[in-house]
C-alpha cells in the first residue's frame, strides 16, 4: 500500500480528457524498487548503529533467570497486545506474570515518537520491571517500516533493560530485530520465549530442590552409619584405654620403690656430705676464737 515517505517506480501513461483534463493511469508498479530502497535505509541505519558501536550494547545486558514484571509497549487494544497477555496467563505451568502497558502508536508516523516516549518512562522506573517487550501483530510491509528508524532503534540499544521483539509475522524483519536483547518473530513467539525462560528456571529449582533432598538424605545415612560404628567401637575402645592404663600404672607401683629408694641414698649422700662440712667449719671457727681469745688474754 502506498504511504508518505516511499519511493516508488510505477509504469503509466499521459491521457488529456477534454472534460477532466491531463491524468496519469498507473498501470503496474515495481514492488522490488521500493523494497530495495527499504533495505538500503535499513543497511545504512544498520551501519551507523555499529559505527557508533551500540548496535550490540543491549544485547549483552544480563537477562533475569525469571522475568516476570514485563513493561509492553504496544497499542492499547490491538490484538498482537491481546494474544501476547493471553498466551502468558494460559500458560501450562501455573506462572504468574505482571504486565504494564505502555501505550504507544504502532503504525504510521507516530510510531517512533510514541515508541521512543514508552521507552524513557520505563527507564525511569527501571527497577519495577525485569525487562521490556514491543509488540506489534502482523501488517504489510510498508506499515513496519516505521520501526526502520534510527533514533527509535538508538534508544533501544541503550536500554537499562533487555527488550524482546515480537513485531509482525514470520517473515518480518526489523532494524529493532538487530538490537533487541532477544528478538521474535511474532506477539505470541515473544510471550512462548518469557514462558519458557521461567520454566526452565523453574525446572532448575526443582532439580536443586531434588539435589539438596538427596544430599541430605545421603548426609543423614552416612551420619547414621558413622554413629552405628562409633557406638560399636566405644566400649573396646574404652575396655582397651582402661588395660593400657592399668599396664602404666603397675609399671609405676614397681617403679616407685626403686625410683625412691634412689633418691633416698642420693640425698642422705649429700646430707653426709653438707655435716661433714658443717663439723669441719665447726671446728676452724673454734680454733680461730680460741686463737684470738688466747690473744686477747695476752
Amino acid at each position: 500500500q502506498l504511504g508518505n515517505g516511499m519511493k516508488v517506480m510505477l509504469c503509466l501513461s499521459a491521457n488529456m480528457s477534454e472534460q477532466y483534463g491531463l491524468s496519469a493511469n498507473v498501470s503496474d508498479i515495481s514492488p522490488e524498487y521500493t523494497l530495495g530502497d527499504m533495505q538500503r535505509i535499513r543497511r545504512e541505519i544498520l551501519e551507523r548503529l555499529s559505527r557508533e558501536g551500540i548496535i550490540d550494547m543491549n544485547r549483552e545486558l544480563p537477562i533475569p533467570l525469571n522475568p516476570q514484571r514485563i513493561a509492553v509497549i504496544s497499542a492499547a487494544g490491538a490484538a498482537g497486545y491481546g494474544d501476547f497477555c493471553n498466551q502468558l496467563a494460559g500458560n501450562k505451568h501455573g506462572l504468574v506474570f505482571y504486565t504494564c502497558l505502555f501505550a504507544a502508536s504502532m503504525q504510521g508516523k507516530d510510531t517512533a515518537p510514541t515508541v521512543i516516549r514508552a521507552l524513557e518512562r520505563i527507564n525511569n522506573h527501571c527497577d519495577m520491571f525485569d525487562l521490556i517487550v514491543i509488540i506489534r501483530g502482523c501488517g504489510s510491509t510498508n506499515d513496519l517500516n516505521s520501526f526502520d528508524n534510527y533514533e527509535l532503534a538508538a534508544h533501544v540499544a541503550n536500554s537499562n533493560l533487555p527488550v524482546i521483539t515480537g513485531i509482525g509475522h514470520e517473515r518480518d524483519v526489523t532494524v529493532l530485530d538487530y538490537v533487541a536483547a532477544i528478538p521474535v518473530k511474532t506477539p505470541t513467539a515473544a510471550a512462548e520465549w518469557i514462558i519458557g525462560r521461567c520454566a526452565d528456571c523453574l525446572l532448575s529449582l526443582a532439580n536443586f530442590s531434588s539435589d539438596i533432598a538427596n544430599t541430605v538424605t545421603s548426609h543423614i545415612r552416612e551420619e547414621k552409619q558413622h554413629r552405628e560404628y562409633f557406638k560399636s567401637i566405644i566400649p573396646d575402645a574404652a575396655y582397651a584405654v582402661f588395660d593400657r592404663q592399668n599396664i602404666l600404672l603397675r609399671r609405676y607401683m614397681s617403679e616407685i620403690p626403686a625410683i625412691a629408694g634412689g633418691r633416698i641414698a642420693t640425698q642422705r649422700a649429700h646430707i653426709g656430705h653438707y655435716a661433714q662440712r658443717i663439723a669441719d667449719t665447726a671446728r676452724n671457727i673454734m680454733q680461730h676464737e680460741t686463737m684470738r681469745l688466747q690473744n686477747l688474754a695476752d
